[in-house]
């Protein structure tokens, strides 16, 4: 549906009552985030997936900005281009401390651990339960430091694959206090 086709349902009327609203490969781009930050209709909107949409830190910006998400819960940014700039915007947001599950899997490039200093540095995560960071190849370092990270300590659910993890980062994981 591109952009033009989230534009035109950010402007309905009718979606006021909408919880769960799953956009996934409609290739919206910034632009598509944008209509939707700016729309007032999604206002008891808990479950929103942006995964596959080419989405920039610039998008990401657009959506931590907005206050028509104060009902959300779960959020997935995956296979988007937000890389450790989308993520610290989102880890400095007020939306990041009420969401309940966060999926950021293949978001970055291999060994770039930048998003896993800013997860396990933010004090916003005290609702998480359930994070998704699979595909990301952060390798064993970056996983040793999620994994000790007090800011995880309420999590339920993880998943960590494709992350290059080996003997030792599964030992960090047995270590984890979450």
């Amino acid at each position: 549906i591109k952009a033009e086709g989230v534009q035109s349902l950010a402007a309905s009327r009718y979606l006021s009552n909408v919880v769960q609203l799953g956009l996934a490969k409609n290739y919206m781009h910034d632009a598509g985030v944008k209509a939707l930050s700016e729309s007032s209709c999604f206002g008891e909107l808990e479950e929103l997936n942006l995964a596959w949409n080419g989405i920039r830190p610039a998008g990401i910006k657009c959506l931590v900005a907005s206050q028509n998400f104060s009902t959300l819960k779960s959020l997935s940014l995956s296979t988007n281009r937000v890389g450790s700039t989308g993520v610290s915007a989102l880890a400095s947001s007020p939306l990041l401390a009420q969401l309940w599950v966060l999926s950021l899997s293949n978001i970055q490039g291999p060994k770039d651990r930048s998003i896993v200093d800013v997860l396990s540095s933010s004090t916003s995560l005290t609702k998480l339960k359930e994070l998704h960071l699979e595909g990301n190849d952060l390798g064993d370092v970056a996983l040793d430091a999620l994994f000790a990270s007090p800011a995880l300590s309420r999590l339920s659910a993880l998943n960590v694959n494709g992350n290059s993890m080996t003997l030792k980062g599964m030992q960090a994981l047995v270590r984890a206090s979450f």
